[in-house]
């Protein structure tokens, strides 16, 4: 038995990071398994998925010494072609390597709201959410041999300049995970 991954560790977990002003080269972390090219129903874009990807947007504080983290959650490539026409936010966000995050998800309930901050189908009180929908580039996922960790963390954009973010995979691809495992019951049988 193990444990399912806490995401990054050595970072203190908040709901909400600061501003973009107090963080702003924020950096994206995946882990769980991941495959590079998700999967994908032949000929249906809306399938695509990307399972067991988990999202985590962090923030450098106190001059780099501390790293705060926040849980997100990815889009799902249905919702995003069907519901968003593939925007994410105001940004096309539908290549296999761009992830449409969901980030700062915020709930607020409204007791005795003001005509109009409810839905008319609400006869008192109501919740009011907001959230932030942002689109990742995931970056280079292929370096030549010998180049690996050179700059791939750093993710450019549709003209070649940098974003202002980095994104980083602790990910495992899922044959490696599935050899593993493998490999561990085969282990126990002898």
């Amino acid at each position: 038995m193990r444990c399912k991954p806490a995401g990054p560790r050595n970072a203190d977990k908040v709901e909400h990071l600061p501003p973009p002003s107090e963080c702003e080269n924020p950096k994206y972390i995946v882990t769980g398994t991941r495959d590079r090219f998700g999967f994908l129903k032949p000929g249906r874009l809306d399938t695509l998925q990307f399972p067991a990807e988990e999202w985590h947007k962090c923030c450098l504080i106190n001059d780099g010494k501390k790293m705060q983290c926040e849980d997100v959650t990815a889009m799902p490539f249905s919702e995003l072609i069907n519901q968003h026409h593939g925007m994410c936010g105001s940004h096309a966000c539908m290549g296999a390597d761009e992830r449409c995050l969901h980030v700062d998800h915020q709930e607020e309930e409204l007791t005795n709201p003001k005509k109009g901050q409810c839905p008319g189908s609400c006869s008192g009180d109501c919740m009011r959410s907001s959230e932030r929908l942002e689109c990742v580039r995931l970056g280079m996922t292929v370096q030549e041999g010998g180049t690996e960790g050179h700059d791939a963390q750093y993710v450019r954009g549709a003209f070649n300049q940098p974003e202002k973010y980095e994104v980083f995979s602790l990910s495992m691809p899922l044959w490696l995970e599935q050899w593993r495992r493998r490999r561990m019951h085969w282990e126990q049988f002898l």
